[in-house]
């Protein structure tokens, strides 16, 4: 069940869509998008016998009508079936719900802050406590050796390789959790292959305009690769540098898919130590050896003199 007990229904825009339908398949559409809401990531199996049971029909009704909703008005994406305007509205909700939490949680903290602060400041020191020299000699108890619990799925190596490729830190603390749900539902390799993914696709787009990864967590927004994996996303190679200057300002290692040896040439050719580059993540190959590097470039039909005048040839450097 959701924690959004309320749909938003824009009357105009669904009967602008739906007046060709009977008043049977208005109602069997109504119902598949109540069931996409309250089920997690508001998107259901692509299942007959599962949404057969759960909206209460048998096949013969499921074959008539329902199947003809689904056919017009869902997507159907990894076994799953979802209503695309509809999904849309449930993230929006959901990081709105998210970030109330998120606003009363710090306002419950200072709340706590400002009472433990008063109470500390009526607090009385007692007497010191003298033991007896009558008690006996050796009170400790036997220490008990313990196995320590192997870490649970989502746990702190997992969450921080998948954290150091979103493109956007924010609210740390809240993405850990989700996280720890998300890795419940999916594998850890989804979920780096998901973010690279998007990570990929909003290189060019401002950083207010970026989901929180809190709201991509929750909203199973890697289940969205298979939708711009495919996708051409020009950016050009000055919006890359860029970014790539940003970056390493703030960080030491890039993210996988900001690797390019042209963005690599530019920001040599600005004055970026070479080694510090490639020790940052960039594929360049060690000093020392042309013939590797003349490969990388081509391989991106970059052939930059100012980098083979850093190199020697594979023979010199024998």
């Amino acid at each position: 069940m959701t924690d959004i007990p309320t749909l938003p229904l824009f009357i105009d825009d669904f009967d602008a869509a739906t007046t060709h339908l009977t008043m049977e398949e208005d109602g069997a559409y109504n119902r598949l998008m109540r069931l996409c809401w309250r089920t997690s990531g508001c998107s259901i199996p692509d299942d007959p016998t599962w949404i057969c049971r759960h909206m209460r029909i048998n096949m013969d009704d499921f074959e008539r009508v329902v199947a003809p909703i689904i056919n017009e008005f869902f997507k159907r994406q990894r076994g799953r079936v979802y209503q695309k305007r509809l999904r849309a509205e449930f993230r929006y909700v959901s990081a709105r719900v998210q970030a109330r939490k998120d606003a009363g949680k710090k306002g419950g903290d200072a709340k706590a802050r400002k009472t433990n602060e008063i109470n500390s400041s009526k607090a009385t020191v007692l007497p010191e406590q003298i033991p007896s020299k009558h008690l006996a000699p050796n009170l400790t108890q036997p220490t008990v050796k313990t196995d320590t619990p192997k870490p649970p799925k989502g746990g702190t190596d997992e969450f921080e390789e998948w954290y150091s490729h979103y493109p956007r830190k924010k609210a740390k603390g809240t993405a850990r959790r989700a996280f720890t749900k998300a890795r419940k539902k999916t594998e850890q390799a989804e979920l780096i292959t998901g973010v690279r993914t998007y990570a990929a696709t909003v290189v060019r787009k401002d950083k207010e305009f970026i989901a929180y990864p809190a709201t991509w967590l929750n909203g199973e927004q890697w289940l969205d690769s298979d939708e711009v994996a495919g996708a051409s996303v020009p950016v050009s190679i000055e919006r890359q540098v860029q970014v790539a200057k940003d970056w390493l300002s703030r960080n030491d290692d890039i993210p996988a898919w900001m690797d390019s040896i042209k963005t690599a040439e530019v920001l040599i050719n600005e004055g970026y130590d070479y080694d510090k580059l490639r020790l940052s993540g960039f594929s360049l190959p060690p000093r020392g050896n042309v013939v590797d590097i003349s490969e990388a470039l081509s391989a991106e039909g970059v052939i930059n003199p100012a980098l083979k005048r850093m190199t020697t040839t594979r023979g010199d450097a024998c």
